[in-house]
């Protein structure tokens, strides 16, 4: 995969790795705090875990719980909620602690690039600062955040992203294992008359058949000029085949331009006039060769995410706590 559809992907699709994410809008929106900094004699701040002797605590966890729960698909039981939630602030520490310790750094400058941003975002220095008094951070703290979320992210691209790769040969293989998934369909646009008289009577038929003549002896021949008398309508549509399987198979034996006679559906008669016809056709492979991109590179980033978080817990003290904080 070339730069450029690199980029690409990662514009439309997920840049960091989940746990990374809550942390950014943990660090933002709730004044959610480095694992270790809290005081974990406060009753509120309970000890979830310790990794590599560094505490995350129990307010952590249920923060990181509380921003999942809001995606309503989410089905998974609160003890179940707990671990995912408990594993993603593991997976944060370690990633951290090995961005340390291979000495990773963030300039400066994207760090008050950031800020900066932030400000703006809040309308000025007076909306920063009340921000700030909300989420009971100061910059200092707010520069500290940001300074591991950054860090977070420059780890996760060396680790997982630099390391997914698509090749032309997994490309062609997916593109022709679901190759019927990637046929255009058949296109059948047609103006239609649809009257609204009384089936089968003689005064409907001349009605329809009346207004028939009206578009075939005006110069542009264009349903849409008529003028409405309350007996009729003129739609702008795309027929479907199972929907109106009637004006469909007419509708395909005329031409560009070519109106139809009157016709008797079940329920209503019409008169079409065909806009385009496109029959179904199989998409090649660099029509879908994007698509089929960004799913393999998903699925083999999914892949190399959990590669990573096992690399990580590898010869890492992990202590889980009970609720009370006990091991």
């Amino acid at each position: 995969m070339n730069k450029a559809m690199y980029e690409d992907y990662f514009k439309e699709k997920i840049w960091m790795h989940e746990a990374v994410m809550l942390l950014m809008l943990f660090s933002l929106f709730t004044g959610f705090t480095f694992a270790g900094r809290a005081d974990a004699e406060d009753a509120k701040n309970i000890v979830a875990a310790k990794v590599n002797g560094v505490v995350i605590t129990n307010d952590s966890v249920i923060k990181v719980m509380k921003n999942m729960l809001e995606n309503k698909e989410r089905k998974e039981r609160p003890e179940e909620l707990r671990n995912k939630a408990l594993n993603s602030l593991i997976i944060q520490e370690l990633a951290w602690q090995k961005a340390k310790a291979e000495g990773l750094t963030v300039e400066q400058k994207t760090i008050d690039e950031a800020i900066e941003k932030t400000k703006t975002s809040y309308g000025g220095e007076s909306g920063f600062s009340a921000f700030l008094e909300q989420v009971s951070l100061t910059e200092e703290g707010l520069r500290e955040i940001l300074v591991k979320s950054y860090t977070l992210k420059l780890i996760i691209a060396r680790e997982v992203s630099e390391k997914v790769t698509v090749t032309e040969d997994e490309l062609k293989q997916e593109y022709e294992k679901e190759k019927e998934k990637h046929r255009k369909p058949e296109k059948v646009s047609v103006l239609d008359v649809v009257f609204f008289l009384k089936m089968d009577d003689a005064d409907s038929i001349r009605k329809a058949e009346g207004v028939l003549k009206k578009i075939h002896d005006a110069e542009e021949k264009n349903p849409l000029r008529l003028v409405p008398d309350g007996t009729f309508l003129v739609r702008d549509i795309d027929l479907k085949k199972e929907e109106e399987p009637e004006l469909y198979e007419e509708a395909k034996k005329l031409k560009a331009d070519e109106l139809s006679g009157v016709i008797r559906t079940s329920d209503s008669y019409h008169i079409i006039k065909l806009k385009e016809y496109i029959p179904e056709r199989q998409k090649t492979l660099d029509e879908v060769r994007r698509n089929i991109d960004v799913k393999l590179i998903a699925e083999a980033r999914s892949k190399r995410l959990k590669e990573f978080e096992s690399e990580l817990k590898k010869g890492a003290k992990i202590e889980i706590m009970d609720a009370k904080g006990s091991e």
